[in-house]
């Protein structure tokens, strides 16, 4: 059952470079042309900052545990886009998470049904 839907829009998001990671990474040139596609704009950004759902659910030690294994996956940005599509599909709560955030940033709006 999806509560969401990808929400169209007519502008670009913002490109900016990614921070510098602790892991190396050893994603090819085509990989990095393609993380381009996933950068917060920054009203995005100041939606998760500014929520109380988000700042509570970050403070259980379980969702840090999951959000440190997928960032810290082996194989650049493809290890991490699999660790997190894994994720998604072995921990319903965590598929419900990402869902939410897609809702709060704008990326995705609740399917009226």
């Amino acid at each position: 059952m999806q509560r969401w839907r990808k929400k169209t829009t007519t502008t670009a998001p913002r490109k900016r470079p990614f921070p510098e990671s602790s892991t190396p990474d050893t994603s090819s040139s085509e990989d990095d042309e393609q993380r381009d596609d996933y950068r917060l704009a920054p009203e995005m950004k100041l939606a998760l900052r500014s929520s109380s759902w988000l700042k509570t659910e970050l403070s259980d030690g379980g969702l840090r545990s999951i959000l440190t294994e997928i960032v810290s996956a082996p194989g650049g940005s493809i290890g991490r886009t699999m660790a997190l599509q894994e994720m998604k599909l072995r921990n319903v709560n965590f598929a419900s998470f990402v869902d939410e955030i897609l809702l709060i940033t704008g990326i995705a709006e609740r399917d009226e049904e």
